[in-house]
């Protein structure tokens, strides 16, 4: 008797198609993951209008990228260490940045207020009235 030899062969052309599938949908749908929606953003709420008393910080962040604590201009770099003063004493801090700032260096502002540890954080906006008010 003699032994017949199999073809031990992997046949590719199931595993060529639907790779091929796949390939055609993720080339579809890439492009629709990346685009931004059309969403509405949220108007300010006047109804909370800015407390005026003395015991806050106010962190301006100016179009031209000059960072101030109250009336002091200081440096991003610096920023830590004149927070430490006001995180001893649970100080709310406001942010009003110039909508022409960079929107990096508000972003590293808030992340600087952040790792300082100072958690009563409120951003200052203007309404369209021209009153400020604050969110936090």
């Amino acid at each position: 008797m003699e032994i017949e030899e199999f073809a031990s062969e992997i046949n590719v052309t199931p595993l060529v198609d639907v790779m091929l599938v796949l390939l055609v949908i993720f080339m579809v749908t890439a492009p629709m993951m990346t685009e931004g929606f059309d969403i509405r953003l949220p108007e300010v709420d006047t109804s909370e209008i800015l407390s005026t008393e003395k015991d806050h910080i106010v962190l301006s962040v100016k179009a031209d990228g000059a960072i101030y604590i109250n009336d002091h201009e200081t440096v991003i770099e610096e920023l830590p260490i004149a927070l430490a003063t006001y995180k001893k004493n649970d100080t709310p801090l406001f942010v009003k940045a110039d909508k022409e700032a960079r929107y990096g260096l508000v972003m590293q502002t808030m992340d600087t207020v952040r790792i300082s540890g100072i958690k009563n954080v409120s951003l200052i906006t203007t309404s369209a009235d021209g009153n400020n008010t604050q969110k936090q």
